[in-house]
């Protein structure tokens, strides 16, 4: 089974804070009434990460199915909640939740960097 789709997932925080690293620097180096940026760019601070949790899972419970395993639930916890679903899909895989501590972990460091 390869779990590169979930390490990347679990990861996946820590990208997020350049991504919003970037679009306060682009923030801060144009005007204060910058239309395009409030609209196009400041909802990429949520879009993103929320799209690309989304397809990350989603992609990863396609081949969880190839391989013969069903999704039942995973499906819906790969839309909610992503640590949900990495947590949930090792406990149905028998794998240890390495990725899913991981995540953690990786929330928890963005959250420093962010502050910092």
């Amino acid at each position: 089974m390869n779990n590169g789709l979930v390490w990347a997932l679990a990861f996946a925080p820590i990208a997020y804070v350049f991504v919003d690293v970037g679009l306060l620097n682009y923030q801060n180096s144009h005007p204060a009434d910058d239309t395009f940026f409030d609209a196009f760019l400041s909802p990429l601070s949520w879009l993103v990460p929320v799209l690309t949790n989304a397809v990350l899972c989603l992609v990863d419970t396609e081949q969880l199915k190839r391989a013969g395993y069903s999704s039942g639930w995973l499906t819906l916890f790969a839309l909610l909640l992503a640590p949900v679903y990495l947590f949930v899909r090792a406990q149905r895989l028998r794998q240890t939740p390495a990725y899913g501590f991981v995540w953690i972990a990786s929330f928890i460091v963005s959250i420093i960097l962010w502050a910092a």
